[in-house]
C-alpha cells in the first residue's frame, strides 16, 4: 500500500524509526528552547510543526477506504478479494497463466467421436467408463454419462485403480489390465496407438496391452473468450500463457486462435506449478504472476503464483481472488478496478506527501503560523479521504469506456 510514493517507501522501510527520529528532533528542539533564551522560541515552533505533520493518518485512512472501495465495486460483479492487500498486489500483475479447462473453456466435456479397434463403440465406451468410474475428473464423468453408467457405481471386479494426473488411469477389471489416457500414457507402457485423424483431445484405451481405440472429447470455448483476453491485455496484462494437460497439437491450435503468447501442453497438475516457477525465473524479480484456474486441479500452480484467481468458483477455495461468475469479462474488469484503485492511492499519497512538505516549509520559514499549519493539515487530509471515496464508483461500465 505504501510503496507507491517516495514518502510511502520511506515509511514502509523505516517504520517505527522514521517516527522515532521525527519525535526525537521535535523533543530536542523543545529542550533546547527551554534552556536557552526566549529568542529561541522558533525551536518550539519547529517542534510543534514536526510533530503535527509527522503522522500520515489521513493517508492510512484513505488507503483503507480505497481498498474497501475496490472490494465493494468488485463485489457487484461477484468478484471477492481474500485479503485487504489483494487489490494492490493484483494491480501489479502483468503475466497471466491460465489453466485451460474450466477457465477459457466451459469445462463441460462431450464425446464427439468414438473410433473402436476390434470391438464395438458401445464396448469401447463401457470399458473406458468402467476404468474411470472412481475418478472425479470431469472427463471421467463425461465417459460414464456417455456409456450410461450410473453415478457412484463401484464394481467389485474393479481392482488396483491408479490415477496418474495429466495422463490417465490404470486398473484391473475382471482380470484384464485396462489403460485409459492420453497418447503419452500408452507410450510409457509400450502400447501402439492410432493417431486421430483430426485435432482435439483423444482418450486412448488399451486392454491387456492390446489397443482398442480412442474417444474424442470436445470442450467448447467460453463465449467471448478472444475478446475478453484482448481486453485483459488492454487492462494491463503484458503476457498471456496457457497451461494444459492436452496434447501439444490440440493445445497449440487453441492457443493460436486466442492469441496466447506462450502455451505449455501435456502438463500434470504438479508440472503446472513447475511451469509457473519457470515463468517467474524467466521474467526476473519484477515478474508478478496471476494464475487463473477452476480451483479444483490447480493448487500446485496457485501455490507458485503471486495472485491466485479461482474462476467460475462453485465453492470456497484458498485463492486470493474468487470470481463467482462464468463471464470471462470479469477478469479484465477486476484488473481495471484494481489498477484504478492503485492509481487513486498513488495520487492520494503523492498529494499528501507534497502537502505535508509544503506546510513544513511554510511553517519552518515562518510564512504561516504553526496554528495555521496544524489547522490546514487535517483539512487537507480530509480532502484526501474524500478523494479516496471515489474508489467506490469503480464499476465495469466506467472502466470499459476509459
Amino acid at each position: 500500500v505504501l510503496e507507491n510514493t517516495l514518502y510511502g517507501r520511506i515509511i514502509a522501510s523505516l517504520g517505527f524509526w522514521f517516527y522515532a527520529l521525527l519525535c526525537a528532533v521535535a523533543v530536542i528542539s523543545a529542550i533546547i528552547a527551554l534552556f536557552r533564551r526566549p529568542e529561541t522560541v522558533p525551536f518550539f515552533r519547529a517542534a510543534a510543526i514536526l510533530l503535527g505533520l509527522a503522522g500520515p493518518s489521513a493517508g492510512i485512512y484513505s488507503a483503507g477506504l480505497v481498498h474497501f472501495g475496490a472490494a465493494f465495486s468488485a463485489s457487484k460483479e461477484n468478484i471477492f478479494f481474500r485479503e485487504d492487500e489483494t487489490p494492490s498486489a493484483y494491480a501489479r500483475c502483468t503475466v497471466f497463466a491460465f489453466s485451460k479447462t474450466g477457465t477459457i473453456t466451459d469445462g463441460d466435456y462431450a464425446v464427439s467421436e468414438v473410433v473402436p479397434v476390434g470391438i464395438s463403440e458401445e464396448e469401447l465406451l463401457k470399458v473406458a467408463a468402467l476404468a474411470e468410474c472412481r475418478s472425479q475428473h470431469p472427463i471421467a464423468k463425461t465417459l460414464r454419462n456417455a456409456a450410461g453408467l450410473p453415478e457412484g457405481l463401484a464394481p467389485e471386479k474393479l481392482l488396483n485403480v491408479e490415477e496418474i494426473p495429466g495422463k490417465g488411469v490404470s486398473s484391473f477389471y475382471d482380470g484384464s489390465q485396462i489403460y485409459v489416457g492420453n497418447a503419452e500414457f500408452l507410450e510409457e507402457h509400450g502400447i501402439w496407438f492410432q493417431v486421430p485423424s483430426r485435432s482435439g483431445s483423444a482418450i486412448h484405451v488399451a486392454v491387456d496391452n492390446t489397443y482398442r481405440g480412442y474417444i474424442m472429447i470436445s470442450d467448447e470455448l467460453r463465449e467471448g473468450a478472444f475478446e475478453a483476453l484482448e481486453e485483459l491485455r488492454a487492462a494491463g496484462a503484458v503476457s498471456l500463457v496457457m497451461l494444459t494437460g492436452d496434447v501439444r497439437s490440440a493445445a497449440k491450435t487453441l492457443a493460436s486462435s486466442l492469441n496466447f503468447d506462450l502455451v505449455k501442453a501435456g502438463l500434470s497438475p504438479k508440472e503446472k506449478g513447475s511451469a509457473v516457477r519457470y515463468l517467474r525465473s524467466s521474467g526476473g524479480d519484477k515478474a508478478r504472476i496471476a494464475c487463473v484456474g477452476d480451483g479444483v486441479h490447480d493448487s500446485e500452480m496457485f501455490q507458485e503464483s503471486d495472485i491466485s484467481i479461482c474462476f467460475d468458483a462453485k465453492e470456497e477455495s484458498d485463492a486470493d481472488l474468487m470470481i463467482y461468475s462464468s463471464d470471462l469479462f470479469t477478469l479484465p474488469s477486476s484488473l481495471r478496478i484494481c489498477r484504478k484503485a492503485k492509481q487513486i492511492l498513488s495520487i492520494g499519497w503523492s498529494v499528501l506527501a507534497a502537502e505535508k512538505l509544503l506546510l513544513c516549509i511554510l511553517g519552518l520559514t515562518s510564512v504561516i503560523s504553526p496554528a495555521l499549519v496544524l489547522s490546514l493539515d487535517p483539512i487537507l487530509g480530509i480532502a484526501a479521504v474524500i478523494y479516496a471515496l471515489s474508489s467506490f464508483r469503480l464499476e465495469r461500465r466506467d472502466a470499459q469506456t476509459e
